[in-house]
């Protein structure tokens, strides 16, 4: 297997760099997340350097707000800055308005994922912040192979979708059948090649359909709960890829699992999904304004007038910090 693990930053991202270097003092960690939140590949860059040996870390790192303590915010913003180098991609008629539905797509499922699964880990499994970058991070793969095969994967994950042309195949022998491996596979693989924590990579390697038989709830109760989270988000208009019913989702095994393993503190799959359903309006906020990755002339004409101001540019209104 032979993909690319680099890239550059999209161009807002890189506008973010450049006010902070202007700005001349450390982004606060609200503005990092939100940052890492619009560029998930940056988040695996910036997991991967805080468990480096060079920092002595006696435990392994697996969320973000604990990354960006270990790394530091001028660290962070010069791996933000240090994209900025490489070879970017030129788009020629229209194309990045092409890829820019399946972009868009990919980051909204992700943050809609981690906000839930951040819901419902809370203090039970694990902290919230560990899970919330687990939800955030579960299909990773799917980016990965986003920015290895642009146009292919628009076709698999924008919103104008092949799924009327292939109804009734899953997602995984339809990414075989046009890349050659599927989500999971490509989340294994960067999953250990940026050698994260062991959970973390299981989670990236099973979350589409885990196994009871080979990853027990009780043992891997994360894993369980980002998969119950993608679905629902999937469900709920949040799909990156084929979109599941949201009787499908009711119907699937996983929130009665959730329920009698005692893996949420909720001890009725109703009373699970009616604090589902109260999470929507945070959802949607967050995931309104998600659209950084897009570099076309409003975008740029924002981004020069927040810069004139001497303001910041927000992309995504995430809840409080100490909630996540």
């Amino acid at each position: 297997m032979n993909l690319r693990l680099r890239r550059p930053a999209p161009p807002a991202v890189r506008e973010y760099a450049i006010q902070f270097a202007e700005r001349g003092h450390d982004p606060d960690m609200p503005e990092l997340l939100r940052i890492c939140v619009n560029d998930p590949m940056l988040a695996v860059w910036i997991l991967k350097r805080a468990n480096s040996s060079y920092y002595g870390m006696r435990s392994t790192v697996d969320s973000l707000k604990r990354a960006f303590h270990v790394l530091g915010g001028p660290a962070i913003v010069r791996m933000i800055s240090g994209t900025s180098g490489c070879e970017e991609v030129t788009s020629e008629n229209g194309k990045q308005d092409r890829t820019f539905f399946a972009e868009r797509s990919l980051i909204r499922h992700a943050l809609a994922t981690a906000m839930i699964t951040a819901r419902l880990a809370g203090e039970k499994v694990m902290g919230a912040e560990s899970a919330f970058t687990a939800g955030l991070l579960h299909d990773i793969g799917k980016h990965l192979i986003f920015h290895n095969f642009e146009e292919q994967a628009e076709g698999v994950y924008g919103e104008s979708s092949l799924w009327e042309q292939i109804k009734g195949t899953d997602l995984h022998s339809v990414e075989q059948l046009a890349f050659g491996l599927n989500h999971n596979e490509a989340g294994e693989y960067l999953g250990r090649k940026m050698d994260f924590p062991e959970p973390l990579t299981v989670i990236l390697a099973q979350n589409s359909a885990p196994d009871p038989s080979t990853h027990a709830p009780k043992t891997y109760p994360l894993l369980w709960i980002v998969h119950a989270a993608s679905l629902f988000s999937t469900s709920t208009g949040y799909a990156a890829g084929k979109r599941v019913s949201m009787n499908c989702c009711l119907e699937n095994p996983v929130w009665q699992i959730l329920v009698d393993d005692q893996i949420v503190k909720y001890q009725k799959v109703s009373a699970l999904m009616d604090v589902l359903h109260s999470l929507s309006d945070a959802i949607s906020n967050a995931c309104a304004s998600s659209v950084i990755t897009t570099s076309g002339p409003a975008m740029n004409a924002d981004h020069a007038a927040a810069r004139n101001s001497g303001s910041t540019i927000r992309p995504l209104s995430l809840p409080s910090d100490n909630e996540y």
